[in-house]
């Protein structure tokens, strides 16, 4: 089964010099990564030979020290009553037009899946609130490098999602300390976290990712009582890469739990909580509910959309992880037609392309459930 360039190559070759250093370590041979990856062999050496780092992130701009600060909630309301900060807001309607017009631009980007479209869309709300001071503002700003984060992260740009999850975050904190303490200010900052995890998953650095897990898990308890199904799912996936399959499991049916606790439309939209994910920790039981919840997602998300595209790639996962010809060929039957969707999603088209050159590594089992876990969350798309 050779599936060679059967999916075009997303990306320069520079950016899979995580996926290349490893086949290398797997003894895979120059040559044959050179055909795959399409290019030579001279390009192979030397991206296996370089020193690339990643930006260090530093640690979060951290909730769990205000929290403690403004622990009395009664003695802060008190005093927030009598803060200037009480006084009515200025312009306050001309915020809350700005804000709505932010979300239906947000909304209408994410919904038609225009992700960098919408990203650089976004930025030009950013002069509006750069001089923040008041929580309100303060929150608002948060809220538009928020949106603008979630879109680069769907649209694979992790490290450029990254810096503004980041400032999301800290403009948050200071909304939440300027109004001494008031809670509704933590969700922009809890969300951000979020998807500060979510593009720490996506470069590789789960240990990363659980620490702002942490901080996120922190705001939202301080603010609901609760957390959700994503705070689970992420950490799911962060034990997941650490390859701490019984908690990854764990917190998978967890996830599950949340999702169906939540109330969804259609069912496929809980098992995508985490079916996903344990098909592949499970493979051997999870063939053909991979495929099902494939053709579910297809029904309900549209095959376009990158709901269905994950859920492909993540069949072709589970099927690659057996030696099971006839699913193989099944999972990359659906690979090959769902690639042209996946060309429009950076994370995914990275994905896409991995998996179609897999059987071409003929890699055994055991070396080839090790790619096949890592090349789940490499990204072309970021900055090498």
């Amino acid at each position: 089964m050779d599936d060679v360039a059967a999916i075009a190559r997303p990306g320069a070759v520079a950016q899979y010099h995580r996926s290349i250093s490893l086949l290398r370590q797997l003894r895979v041979p120059a040559r044959l990564l050179a055909r795959l990856f399409q290019t030579s062999s001279d390009n192979i050496r030397q991206v296996d030979s370089r020193v690339y780092e990643d930006v260090s992130l530093g640690s979060p701009p951290s909730a769990t020290n205000l929290l403690r600060d403004f622990a009395d909630e009664l003695e802060w309301e008190v005093l927030r009553k009598k803060s200037p900060r009480a006084n009515r807001l200025r312009n306050r309607r001309q915020l809350e037009s700005l804000e709505q017009q932010l979300n239906a631009d947000f909304g209408q980007c994410a919904k038609s899946e225009q992700f960098g479209i919408g990203a650089e869309a976004l930025r030009t709300f950013l002069p509006h609130v750069a001089n923040a001071a008041h929580p309100e503002v303060l929150r608002l700003r948060a809220l538009v490098y928020q949106h603008i984060a979630w879109l680069l992260v769907h649209n694979g740009q992790s490290e450029q999602a990254l810096k503004y999850a980041r400032e999301a975050m800290t403009s948050a904190l200071q909304a939440f300390d300027n109004s001494l303490g008031e809670r509704r200010f933590l969700k922009e900052y809890s969300e951000a976290a979020l998807i500060t995890s979510n593009a720490l998953l996506t470069t590789h650095r789960p240990d990363d990712a659980l620490t702002f897990l942490d901080e996120a898990d922190s705001a939202v308890l301080a603010r609901e009582g609760k957390i959700g199904q994503e705070h689970y799912r992420q950490r799911a996936t962060a034990l997941f890469q650490k390859h701490q399959d019984q908690a990854a499991l764990k917190q998978f049916g967890i996830a599950r739990t949340a999702a169906e606790e939540k109330g969804y439309e259609n069912v496929v939209q809980v098992q995508m909580a985490s079916e996903r994910q344990m098909n592949v920790l499970s493979p051997g039981k999870g063939i053909s509910k991979a495929l099902d919840l494939c053709e579910g997602a297809k029904q309900f998300f549209g095959p376009e959309s990158i709901e269905y595209v994950m859920t492909v790639h993540w069949a072709a996962a589970a099927a690659l992880s057996t030696d099971s010809e006839s699913e193989i060929k099944e999972a990359l039957k659906l690979l090959t037609e769902a690639a042209p969707a996946a060309r429009q999603f950076g994370h995914q088209a990275t994905i896409s392309f991995l998996l179609s050159i897999t059987p071409s590594l003929k890699l055994a089992l055991p070396e080839r459930t090790f790619w096949i876990r890592f090349l789940l969350y490499e990204n072309s798309s970021r900055p090498k």
